[in-house]
Parts: C-alpha cells; structure tokens; sequence
C-alpha cells in the first residue's frame, strides 16, 4: 500500500444547525422511542472508537424504523444545506440558481449514551461529504459539541440537529451529567445515480 501524505489546510466549512422538534421535522413520540432504544441497547464498540462511551452498531438506520427516520431527514436538510451557501469564488447558490444536487446516502448512523466522565476523542470522518450529531436528551451537565479549529462549541437542547462538514474535526468534553446525555450521529456521503439504479435492483449490490 502507498501512503499518501497529509497536508494542513485553512479553509471555511459550513455548519447547520436546526431544533427537529420545534420545526416538527420529528415527534415527541419517535424522539422518547429513540432514547430508550439508545439506552437499552448493547454497548457493541466497547468504548473502542473515539467514542467513549456507550455506542450501538455503526448501521442502525437499517436496522430499526425510527433510526432510518430520522436519517432520511437529515438527508433532506443535508441536501439543501448547499442552497444559501457561499462558495470560496462568491458564487451564492440559491433555489433560482440551484444547479444540479448531489444524490445523498446514510452510510452510517448509530447512538450513543454518555455517563458522568464520558467523552468523545477529537477526530473526523472524512471521507464522508457530511456529518451530524441529534440531541435527544440533554440533561443539566452535559458537554458541548466543540469544533477546536473553528472556535466553535455548541450547547446542544433537547432536538437540536447540528450538520457539518466530514472534515471538520469535532470532540465531545468530559460531561458532567449525572443523568445519560444521549444521542445519534451519522454520516452522509455522495454517491452516483449508477449507485441507485443498481441497488435499486439489486439490495445486495
């Protein structure tokens, strides 16, 4: 295998951020469902990823209703995140000039429930195009979600979406919560309409 060197990059990357519960993009009832199958659910990582603390299976999405619910969602607002965003040339893409849209896909999607202590390692997930992070229960002491090179740390609520660019590196401090701080997260990558036509007839492509 050759290795391929790395290079340090100052660049601007979008981040979106949009509580599901208050636009009614989700509902109470599948958000409480969300967080009881988040916490009854094995801890299958182990604590081996940078997440370190209770995490399910990478694909839930294909696994359980609710999952790929709210990961179709995220989906649609990804898809529309390039709309309104402003290009390094100052090119402004809009709804009139919209241009042709990437076809997205989940590639990954799973849970996590955070203890007093947890954390997550900085990192990033590139090569997706986009990332996120659901916030489905917040209790008092929970740490944010900080963007080191950007100066940025989100103080999630309770429904809050954040949708960020694969190569932002992201962590999560230590939290304070004596109660489970939980949540989902995934990855969204672009793929090509050859993709779909075959897994349209072939799953198992």
């Amino acid at each position: 295998m050759v290795m391929i060197p790395n290079y340090e990059f100052k660049m601007k990357l979008p981040i979106h951020e949009v509580n599901l519960l208050e636009t009614k993009k989700i509902d109470s009832k599948t958000n409480d469902n969300l967080i009881q199958k988040i916490l009854t659910y094995p801890d299958v990582m182990k604590h081996q990823t940078n997440v370190k603390a209770n995490m399910t299976d990478w694909r839930m999405h294909m696994k359980d209703d609710d999952f790929g619910k709210l990961a179709s969602t995220v989906e649609t607002i990804a898809m529309n995140m390039r709309y309104g965003s402003t290009h390094v040339d100052g090119d402004t893409h809009t709804v009139k000039n919209k241009g042709q849209s990437p076809r997205l896909m989940t590639e990954e999607c799973w849970g996590a429930s955070y203890s007093k202590g947890e954390f997550t390692q900085e990192h990033n997930h590139w090569p997706a195009l986009w990332s996120w992070c659901y916030y489905l229960q917040v209790p008092k002491g929970s740490s944010p979600l900080v963007f080191t090179e950007a100066g940025i740390a989100f103080e999630p609520k309770v429904g809050d979406l954040v949708v960020f660019s694969g190569q932002a590196q992201h962590s999560v401090p230590p939290c304070e919560c004596e109660e489970k701080r939980v949540m989902m997260a995934g990855n969204i990558v672009s793929i090509s309409p050859t993709l779909l036509i075959n897994l349209a007839s072939d799953p198992n492509y």
